[in-house]
């Protein structure tokens, strides 16, 4: 803190002199003369530099200064914000560097493409930074996505854009650090500036994953040329379950809503139970009962319930729950197959509770099958044991209130862990008092 604000209150309300009540800033500001606002904003800027780029972008989006004003104070943010950055991306450029590095660049970018997008930043400043953003696209270390948001918030007409569009499509390179690649993003302003030809040329020509059929798809549906989006999702469909790429599912939805605008309700069920069923789960499940009629639900039903079959242990487990069928819950629990997520808050465990009521025995044995031997592991392996110990506590003490057994398993588990300081300390995490003996209470 600067020796100006050194003895400035910062605990006690401050109070307005003329009517002893609590400042009101809406007040103050009202009568504040120019001279004391301008001398309150360098003060803040001074007491928090970090401040001084943002009283920047406001000033410039509230202040109505003069064109020549405006675009020079553009430009020296934009400027600055630049400079900012300047000696990090010499070195990410020479040398790479950690996740955070690149974290606080982008950042930066995200705020640059915001300064002169708006059109304020003069036409020289647009250009240089635009070829900066280019060069280090070129880099194998620094390429990253805003890079692109960047060099397209530089441009302003149609021509600028088409420019860098043949920019990016004459580049010999696949693709970034992130997900987008030079083609694409041609693709992308030759779309925005309405510039058909161009973009079917280089679409037709690049048709190599479900999500560029479903692109080309909706282009031609937003044009109103639904045959051809039809046509380009079926190929889409059949293309991307044979060579298993993502987007099956956003392709059918696609489809089904064509299929439901034209009154083909058959196909559009059949749409959507293959979107169901494709990785089924209990949410999939009861999405796809919501959509089918009475009589829909009675044909679909046992078709979807035979594809439990090859579901994972979670969807099985909580869709025969859904049901109340509760046998067939526990069997598929006690199968112990491939399961999304076991971790203490997963839909795995949630299911599991739930059939701790009615079958304790098969579920404190399914627990102490799942904690293990107690022996050296990694911390990830501790947590894991540690929340299958409080697991065992609860149905022990709660279900089948046999405190001698949790006390006795307590005490194994101690000798057990005697030189696993590590597992102590994760275990504590679950159950602060877990060696304390038995308290007679559950572990909620």
């Amino acid at each position: 803190m600067s020796e100006k604000y050194r003895y400035l209150p910062r605990d006690v309300t401050i109070q307005d002199p003329s009517t002893e009540a609590g400042a009101s800033l809406t007040r103050l500001l009202e009568t504040a003369t120019a001279a004391s606002l301008r001398s309150v904003i360098k003060d803040l800027t001074e007491e928090a530099p970090n401040l001084e780029r943002l009283c920047i972008t406001l000033l410039l989006a509230h202040n109505k200064t003069p064109d020549d004003h405006s675009m020079k104070a553009a430009t020296n943010q934009a400027w600055a914000l630049w400079f900012s950055i300047e000696d990090a991306l010499k070195e990410l450029d020479a040398y790479g560097g950690p996740d955070e590095d690149y974290e606080r660049v982008a950042y930066v970018w995200e705020q640059l493409a915001q300064v002169v997008s708006d059109g304020r930043a003069s036409a020289d400043c647009r250009q240089e930074i635009q070829s900066q953003a280019l060069k280090y696209l070129a880099s194998d270390n620094v390429s990253v996505d805003e890079l692109f948001d960047v060099a397209k918030a530089c441009c302003h007409t149609d021509e600028e854009f088409r420019l860098l569009a043949q920019t990016f499509e004459a580049t010999d390179r696949s693709c970034s650090f992130g997900s987008c690649t030079y083609k694409g993003q041609a693709m992308q302003i030759y779309r925005q500036i309405g510039d058909r030809d161009r973009y079917l040329a280089l679409r037709l020509e690049h048709l190599e994953s479900g999500r560029d059929f479903l692109e080309l798809a909706t282009f031609y549906a937003e044009a109103g040329e639904m045959d051809k989006a039809v046509l380009t999702a079926e190929q889409g469909l059949a293309q991307t379950l044979t060579h298993r790429w993502s987007n099956a599912t956003a392709l059918r939805t696609f489809l089904a809503d064509y299929a439901l605008s034209m009154g083909d309700r058959e196909r559009y069920i059949e749409l959507q139970f293959a979107n169901a069923t494709e990785r089924l789960t209990l949410e999939h499940y009861k999405r796809f009962e919501q959509l089918c009629t009475p009589d829909e639900w009675q044909a679909f039903g046992p078709r979807l319930l035979s594809c439990l079959e090859t579901a994972w242990t979670d969807a099985k487990v909580s869709i025969w729950l859904d049901r109340k069928q509760f046998e067939q819950a526990l069997a598929a629990l006690l199968e112990d197959g491939p399961c999304f997520d076991a971790g203490p808050d997963s839909q795995l465990r949630r299911s599991a509770r739930e059939l701790e009521s009615q079958y304790p025995t098969d579920l404190l044995n399914y627990y102490l099958r799942k904690l293990g031997p107690i022996e050296a592991g990694s911390r990830r392996r501790y947590t894991e044991q540690a929340h299958y110990v409080a697991d065992i506590k609860r149905v022990m003490l709660d279900h089948l209130v046999d405190e001698p057994a949790w006390v006795s398993f307590s005490a194994r588990l101690k000798t057990e862990s005697k030189r696993l300081p590590a597992f102590r300390d994760e275990l504590k995490k679950v159950l602060p008092d877990v060696f304390e003996g038995g308290s007679g209470e559950g572990s909620g």
